[in-house]
């Protein structure tokens, strides 16, 4: 996001003239005034955005995840009130086939008892005569039907046995398919608050996003004030640089209100299942105001440098953001990138200059940390943004031949040249 607000400098470069450096010396003060709290700005802005577009990934994933459980629930639901049911009775009648085997059980042994005592009356029958032979036939009868019914007692005992184990394994089945269906309950739930709690991380993020927009907005507007008084900018270009954030502000607001509808509309047709016609959706697409404003956006007026080209301020850089238009990576905005990311090397390399030229500006400013300005001839001048330190020989005044060094930079250099009070596409005018 650095480069949304570096056209700040474009007007600060114009100020820079032989003519005009001890007014810049009387606004510096000013303008390193807001540069920390920008920079801050700047920086956050950077980690949200990553943040928001991790966050909309984390949601979707989840938002899929719990359309696909949620069907799958529905349809279990009421499997889970009859398998409920079902093992309730299951569990009744494992109750009553353990009372019934105990039963039996018991039966069997006092029939066996019985048997027993008849075996022992018999043998104690005396003398034989007409009673004692029918009483020992009475007896031999009564042994035999007790026979049998200890026979049919003990196959009713197995066959309750198994009948048990049956619905032990019919209860136990029933119990798991239960248990899966309330497993899957947890995980929708568990799913559903993780989704809720990234949702609301992502708008809190959106709205510090928006909030930090907002807060660059009122920092710029103060600086272009600062550089008005300077008679820098036209009141005209101020005007017109007013109107156009504030239409970008207010479209922000809108797209973040059809962003939180889309979401809430997605989830629900995901729910329902099937092919998803994200055209069918009301708020899939940004709203008209966006496509208005890039419809009506227009680039920066530029300078077409056709002139040799000079040196690189980083050695074997690499240009990581190109000069031109850009889209906001939230809210898909049109935006002018007035310079190009060069990435350096390794860590820690010198920066050069890279025309024969005066420092006009050294120190800190508008959310790039150290910067360096210089005026060169023809009223061309070259900003040197992002340095991690700024060589103790540059000074304000100091002039200084191209290839000297004016910095270090950590890993990444802005870099941005004008003429004539405008831009020119650096890839023109130096060698990458």
């Amino acid at each position: 996001m650095k480069i949304v607000f570096f056209g700040l400098f474009i007007s600060i470069v114009l100020l820079f003239g032989a003519s005009t450096t001890q007014k810049i010396k009387q606004s510096k003060q000013e303008l390193q005034k807001s540069s920390l709290k920008n920079k801050r700005l700047n920086d956050q802005l950077e980690d949200i955005a990553r943040d928001i577009a991790s966050a909309e990934k984390e949601i979707d994933t989840l938002d899929q995840d719990i359309a696909k459980l949620s069907r799958e629930y529905q349809k279990t639901s009421k499997e889970s009130a009859r398998l409920e049911r079902e093992i309730k009775q299951s569990e009744e009648k494992v109750k009553e086939t353990q009372i019934n085997i105990e039963k039996k059980r018991s039966d069997f042994i006092s029939l066996l008892a019985e048997q027993f005592s008849i075996s022992f009356a018999i043998e104690r029958i005396g003398e034989s005569s007409v009673d004692s032979v029918m009483l020992t036939e009475i007896y031999k009868g009564y042994k035999a039907h007790n026979k049998k019914i200890l026979a049919q007692l003990n196959s009713d005992i197995r066959q309750l046995e198994v009948q048990k184990r049956n619905q032990l394994k019919n209860l136990e089945r029933n119990k798991d398919t239960l248990a899966k269906i309330l497993k899957m309950k947890e995980t929708l739930v568990a799913k559903k608050d993780k989704k809720n709690n990234a949702l609301a991380l992502l708008e809190r993020d959106e709205h510090a996003y928006k909030k930090q927009l907002e807060d660059a907005q009122k920092e710029q507007n103060s600086l272009r004030a600062t550089l008005s008084k300077l008679n820098i900018i036209r009141n005209k270009e101020i005007e017109e640089a007013k109107r156009q954030e504030e239409m970008r502000l207010a479209v922000i607001r809108s797209e973040e209100e059809r962003k939180k509808r889309y979401r809430e509309q997605l989830s629900s047709a995901r729910e329902k299942g099937g092919n998803i016609d994200l055209s069918s959706i009301e708020d899939s697409q940004p709203s008209k105001k966006v496509r208005q404003v890039n419809s009506s956006y227009k680039p920066h007026k530029t300078y077409n440098y056709s002139g040799a080209k000079t040196i690189s301020p980083i050695d074997n850089a690499k240009i990581v953001k190109q000069f031109g238009t850009y889209v906001d990576p939230i809210y898909k905005i049109k935006v002018f990138n007035e310079s190009v990311t060069l990435k350096a090397p390794s860590r820690d390399v010198n920066v050069k200059n890279v025309l024969h030229g005066k420092v006009v500006f050294a120190g800190e400013s508008s959310m790039l940390g150290n910067v360096v300005v210089i005026s060169h001839d023809n009223n061309m001048h070259t900003i040197y943004a992002g340095l991690s330190k700024i060589a103790p020989t540059i000074k304000v005044g100091a002039r200084i031949k191209k290839g000297y060094v004016v910095g270090r930079v950590a890993s990444k250099l802005i870099f941005e040249a004008t003429k004539d009070s405008y831009h020119i596409d650096p890839t023109k005018l130096i060698r990458v």
